[in-house]
């Protein structure tokens, strides 16, 4: 008797021989359970003891009655293998605090998992917590402080042995802070300079930048200072600083630099030249970038905000005088650009004038100069007419001041058309070259003889053409 199981190497076991006949001549002992190889053991006792065995071996007693030999039944010794904790592994890791997992894998051991443990203190001496996990794998979650893990291994009736110890080290939550520096630029300028203020409990891992507040696609920096100035920036962008502590990552809240698009004039279309008698002038201006302001100017140099005159279209009241416009476009903070130069020319209402010279003079041969003054225009023409209506006028292919009537035989009315610019022409005063028949002397009749002493006579004169004086 005394079958049992030990652990390797310090061990003792008693084996007692009962219910035999004859003599104890030995032991013996051996690997197998069919002692193939048996090795033996000079004890004649009915007791032996088997002691710091390192593997498994069965034991028989040799008996001895007169000439027979016989072995006793078999009794063995079942001896484990020492327990080895293993290796916990990642030996150290690093969370985040609040809400994170961690995944603990044993490997190496001898024996099974009893359970694992975890404790505040890496020697286990304080805070001991027994976990009810006999698996190989431990998650561990949600750590708000640096914890140690170990797991218990027994092999057998062995003592139990602890892993080697994985850390999980919890890092706090860093303060990200804010960015100031917020402005408003014009494309192609830099951000000025950007500063990190209230951040705490981590160190500046870099600085991103993001076309969108959410920084949904984010742009790292290579910059760990509290301080950033970008590039030229063309779209607005969004800047913020990233604050780490261990496995802890904080961003600090974002400055916005706002980019105004370049300011663009565009070009003005709409000059034209109008009557200072009733206009309407309509400047338009196309492919601006910015807020418009109208401006006019009286000479092209020395130029006036037009009051309320902010869209892309301006109608000027009836002008009197010609004048200058363009457009002032200014695209939020960027530098204000002009438009080009329109004119609206204006052109003085035309003005006929009055006729000098009109005169009587005899039919056939005859000559009469008039002369056109205060006019304002060109003198298109001349016209000529048998009447003052000028119901049915002649044209005259005259453009000066002055016209010359010649060999009229009959009265005759002449006039100027006059033109300013696009006004509508103008009829000058009417001039008159009054024409007399010529001079018919007649005949007298009545002519006889009469006494000297006393005598009467009637003498009749016959005329044509006009009275005599």
């Amino acid at each position: 008797t005394g079958t049992a199981t030990v652990c390797t190497d310090v061990n003792t076991t008693l084996l007692t021989l009962n219910g035999y006949t004859g003599n104890v001549v030995s032991w013996q002992s051996s690997s197998s359970a069919a002692f193939t190889s048996a090795t033996p053991i000079a004890n004649t006792a009915t007791t032996y003891s088997a002691t710091n065995l390192t593997a498994t071996t069965y034991y028989r007693a040799v008996v001895n009655n007169g000439a027979c030999t016989n072995y006793s039944d078999t009794a063995a010794v079942f001896v484990d293998p020492a327990s080895v904790g293993g290796t916990a592994a990642p030996a150290s890791s690093t969370v985040c605090t609040g809400t994170n997992t961690t995944t603990i894998n044993l490997s190496g051991q001898t024996g099974t998992v009893v359970k694992w443990q975890s404790s505040s203190a890496s020697d286990f001496s304080t805070d001991l917590q027994d976990i009810a996990n006999t698996t190989t794998s431990l998650t561990a979650q949600n750590l708000t402080a640096t914890t140690y893990y170990r797991a218990v291994v027994q092999s057998g009736v062995c003592a139990p042995a602890y892993s080697s110890t994985a850390t999980v080290n919890v890092s706090s939550q860093p303060v990200g802070g804010a960015v100031s520096g917020s402005a408003t630029i014009c494309s192609g300028s830099n951000s000025g300079l950007l500063t990190l203020n209230g951040h705490s409990g981590g160190t500046i891992s870099k600085w991103q930048s993001s076309a969108a507040s959410n920084f949904a696609t984010a742009t790292d920096i290579a910059n760990t200072s509290t301080t950033y100035t970008s590039g030229a920036l063309t779209a607005t962008t969004y800047f913020r600083a990233v604050i780490v502590n261990g496995a802890c990552t904080s961003f600090s809240d974002a400055a916005t630099i706002t980019v105004d698009p370049t300011s663009l004039g565009g070009t003005v279309s709409g000059g034209t030249t109008v009557c200072a008698t009733s206009n309407s002038v309509t400047v338009r201006l196309t492919g601006s970038v910015g807020s418009i302001q109208w401006q006019s100017s009286a000479n092209g140099s020395s130029w006036s905000a037009i009051s309320g005159a902010t869209s892309a279209t301006y109608t000027a009241p009836s002008l009197s005088s010609s004048t200058y416009y363009r457009a002032r476009v200014k695209s939020g903070v960027c530098d204000s650009l002009f438009s080009n130069v329109v004119t609206a020319t204006v052109n003085s209402a035309s003005v006929g004038g009055s006729i000098t010279g009109s005169a009587t003079v005899c039919t056939g041969t005859n000559t009469t100069a008039l002369t056109l003054n205060g006019i304002t225009g060109s003198v298109v023409k001349w016209q000529s007419s048998s009447s003052s209506s000028f119901a049915s006028a002649t044209d005259i292919a005259n453009t000066t001041n002055t016209y010359t009537a010649q060999n009229l035989s009959a009265t005759t009315y002449y006039r100027a058309v006059v033109k300013s610019g696009v006004c509508a022409s103008a009829n000058s005063g009417i001039g008159t070259v009054t024409v007399d028949p010529a001079s018919v002397g007649g005949s007298i009749a009545g002519s006889k003889t009469v006494c000297a002493s006393g005598n009467s006579s009637t003498l009749t004169l016959s005329e044509i053409g006009r009275a005599h004086v």
